[in-house]
């Protein structure tokens, strides 16, 4: 359903938006809901987030080289269309940006949630999703789904793996998928194999997704590396503690153009501080 309410009073209006968008999606209705309130806000809510799902499944199909991007003003302009106020489309594309730095810090400690426990996943999920949404909108996307997943570990006493519980499977299969594909990789796997696997956990759709977020990763990967380097001269330097910390607030803000990409680099590079300090303990 595609919808845009108000609260106090309700009203819905519905455009067809479908025709501007990637072959892949036509013949779709586009999924989620914005909800305004009576001061022209918007609401978080789990249709918010479906909707933003709705828009980046096209990833890869958008044109030009920043899909990310490219959803986000595809998002701007399916607003306009439903007549959703300047106040609440800015709320929506600055929640979009938010939720996609979420993502990439979910993917940055994939390989550390899939060796935790459930238990302790879920609570580390919830701390990245809440530091990164705000508590409001990280409840609206999330908090149905994790009363699910916490009456399902209440379920699991009695339960011999995860599989057995549907729930579990469902919630978990994204990291355990993560972790298989990299130990594929490292054993050498070719791509066919590595689709296969993706096509078999996921559905063929997601495969072409996750194959155009492999080429962004990689693409990230080595933008931060060349990063890294000058930041690694900056830190080894003789400048004082507080030259230095501008330094490195300037450097970021040469290499990454967007709010979004300097908290994630900020974020790898506390990562790497800690892992440094912990390896010479």
């Amino acid at each position: 359903m595609s919808a845009v309410s108000r609260s106090s009073p309700s009203t819905v209006i519905e455009v067809s938006f479908s025709d501007t968008l990637p072959p892949q999606f036509q013949g779709t209705a586009v999924d989620g809901a914005i909800t305004v309130d009576a001061k022209g806000g918007l609401e978080p809510s789990r249709a918010v987030r479906r909707l933003f799902d709705y828009f980046i499944s096209g990833a890869g199909a958008y044109d030009g080289d920043d899909q990310a991007a490219a959803v986000r003003e595809t998002i701007g302009r399916y607003a306009r269309s439903q007549g959703v106020p300047d106040r609440a489309r800015d709320q929506l594309l600055a929640l979009y940006d938010r939720y996609m730095a979420l993502k990439q810090r979910v993917v940055d400690h994939s390989a550390v949630l899939a060796y935790s426990d459930l238990e302790t996943r879920l609570n580390r999920l919830s701390e990245i999703r809440q530091a990164e949404l705000g508590p409001t909108a990280a409840q609206a996307f999330y908090g149905e789904s994790n009363e699910a997943v916490r009456d399902a570990l209440a379920r699991r006493r009695g339960v011999q793996g995860v599989e057995d519980d549907p729930v579990l499977a469902k919630a978990t299969t994204p990291v355990r998928l993560a972790t298989r594909v990299s130990k594929a990789r490292a054993s050498g796997a070719s791509p066919a194999r590595i689709r296969e696997m993706r096509a078999q956990a996921l559905g063929p759709d997601a495969v072409d997704r996750l194959e155009a977020l492999d080429i962004r990763r990689a693409a990230w990967a080595q933008h931060y590396d060349a990063y890294a380097r000058e930041r690694d001269a900056i830190i080894d330097s003789a400048m004082a503690e507080g030259d230095q910390s501008r330094a490195l607030t300037d450097l970021r803000a040469r290499h990454f153009t967007s709010e979004p990409e300097r908290r994630r680099a900020a974020a790898l590079d506390r990562l790497a501080q800690t892992q440094s300090i912990s390896s010479t303990r």
